[in-house]
């Protein structure tokens, strides 16, 4: 049997390898973090008038955006995340478009009046019309994933040289 045996006897090498995961998880997570920030910046954007128009700012007020750590895996995520059914589902609505599945009941008054085909409807609560698409969340990182992908490239470029 043949065998080959390498060793490194070069100390200065051993410690930079040693000390690369610490420094290449510190990197990019130093950059997933900024690049998350930059993503919740257009998907405020979005919601403020490129995509959707602010009208009672409860999608804006359910944004959130962090990275987490789970094991070894880097999490970065900008999602809505709201306690109100009603904002939930008005968030899906626009980002996939659908069917009128949440209500719409008055905020000032007891009733909801409007006029429909000629005649004034008075009505505790609607159902939401089906709505279009008006993707705020998956436009936004659609525009910025190359910019995400080349950021984090060389984030671990910087790491390895």
């Amino acid at each position: 049997m043949i065998s080959l045996e390498v060793k490194v006897v070069d100390q200065e090498l051993l410690v930079k390898l040693d000390e690369l995961p610490a420094k290449l998880h510190a990197l990019v997570r130093e950059k997933l973090e900024t690049e998350v920030s930059a993503l919740r910046l257009k998907v405020q954007e979005n919601l403020t008038g490129k995509v959707l128009n602010t009208k009672t700012g409860a999608l804006l007020g359910a944004l959130t955006s962090g990275v987490e750590e789970l094991g070894n895996l880097l999490v970065g995520f900008v999602a809505i995340e709201a306690q109100d059914q009603k904002v939930q589902a008005y968030a899906m609505a626009h980002e996939y478009g659908g069917k009128g599945y949440y209500e719409i009941v008055p905020v000032r008054k007891a009733i909801l009046q409007f006029e429909y085909k000629g005649q004034i409807v008075r009505t505790p609560y609607v159902y939401h019309p089906p709505a279009q698409q008006r993707s705020y969340l998956r436009s936004a990182l659609h525009e910025m994933s190359s910019e995400i992908e080349q950021g984090l490239n060389s984030a671990v470029q910087e790491a390895i040289h």
